[in-house]
């Protein structure tokens, strides 16, 4: 389905199989038509050479959109009709104009549009096949039936206008509801707090790297997170890790990313662990992003403690993030065990 533009909500695979069923049944009714109203009344036997080349073009068209539909689009499906008219415009010409029942084919054309063109551009093509239809009053008014044209056109017209109408309406509520679906997905895959990714999107792209090569997991952990909201009350605690969030944000690069993984605990993945952009350089920056940004209202910050594991370090993701929970909680370990002795680590 289309999510945006003038064709929003319209169902692309949907109109391909209309269109190109339309045009195989108009085909084979215009060959089983062509032996009786040959198209040599204008142009004499000269008049098979445009039949000859006009074929093999619309036969291309049919299969092209049958074997690869991932060239086409809508508003080649648009050109592509407006291109088929054209051809039975110049085919009843030469067959002798109103005598030749070609425009009654017409109708073809008109429905594929209606199901998949927006209103804007369905209505003009509708003027476009009265024009066409009603060509022959020009050149050949004496052997028109125009009322008989005139009817089936009005018919065709009100029931396309009727098909384009529904369609539209249906597109608009397609779009409508592939919108809000969006934002569900995305509502759930978010933090509410952070507007980090949350666990559950974590998960996901955490089985996205079953086969992935390089990179690392990061997991950064707010120490004594505890004690802030017990000291400082949630509210406080709550701006921490808003904080905590931004700074990571920050601190990382496309396509690196970056969730809150539950409660004072956040989670990264990086491709990039190169030089500066090692998982302990961004870890420090983070810390030092949180210096600049935040302070508790005691005038201190929050320090942050990560662990980490690099794709190559374990066969499966599942087995990355228990290595890298390991060391995150093996630094907090030795971390507390410092600072019971006095001497506490000054980097994260």
């Amino acid at each position: 389905m289309i999510k945006d533009g003038p064709y929003a909500g319209a169902d692309l695979a949907f109109s391909l199989k209309m269109s190109t069923a339309f045009w195989t049944i108009g085909l084979l009714i215009f060959l089983g038509v062509l032996p009786f109203y040959p198209p040599t009344h204008a142009f004499g036997d000269w008049g098979w050479v445009p039949v000859a080349v006009c074929l093999p073009g619309l036969i291309a068209m049919i299969v092209m959109v049958r074997l690869h539909p991932e060239r086409m689009s809508m508003e080649r499906l648009l050109v592509q009709s407006s291109l088929s008219v054209a051809q039975l415009g110049l085919v009843e010409w030469m067959a002798g104009g109103g005598s030749a029942p070609y425009a009654q084919l017409l109708g073809f054309s008109l429905f594929g549009v209606a199901l998949g063109q927006p209103l804007r551009r369905a209505v003009p093509f509708a003027g476009y096949v009265c024009v066409v239809a009603l060509l022959p009053l020009l050149y050949g008014p004496s052997g028109f039936p125009l009322g008989v044209v005139a009817t089936s056109m009005a018919v065709f017209l009100s029931i396309c206008t009727f098909v384009a109408l529904t369609m539209s309406h249906t597109r608009r509520q397609r779009a409508r509801l592939a919108i809000e679906g969006e934002a569900a997905r995305s509502d759930a895959l978010t933090d509410g707090l952070t507007g980090l990714g949350n666990r559950r999107a974590f998960d996901q792209a955490l089985a996205g790297l079953m086969f992935a090569d390089a990179g690392r997991i990061v997991l950064l952990d707010i120490d004594d997170f505890k004690a802030i909201n017990d000291s400082f009350g949630h509210q406080v605690g709550d701006e921490c890790l808003i904080a905590c969030a931004r700074a990571l944000r920050d601190c990382l690069r496309t396509p690196d990313s970056c969730y809150r993984w539950g409660g004072d605990e956040f989670a990264a993945l990086l491709w990039d662990v190169a030089g500066v952009f090692s998982e302990e350089a961004i870890c420090a920056r983070v810390q030092r992003r949180m210096r600049d940004s935040f302070h508790l209202p005691d005038g201190s910050v929050p320090r942050l403690t990560f662990g980490s594991a690099s794709f190559e370090e374990a066969p499966t993701p599942g087995e990355q993030l228990v290595v890298a929970d390991l060391r995150l909680l093996e630094r907090k370990r030795v971390r507390k065990d410092l600072r019971a002795q006095g001497s506490a680590p000054t980097a994260a």
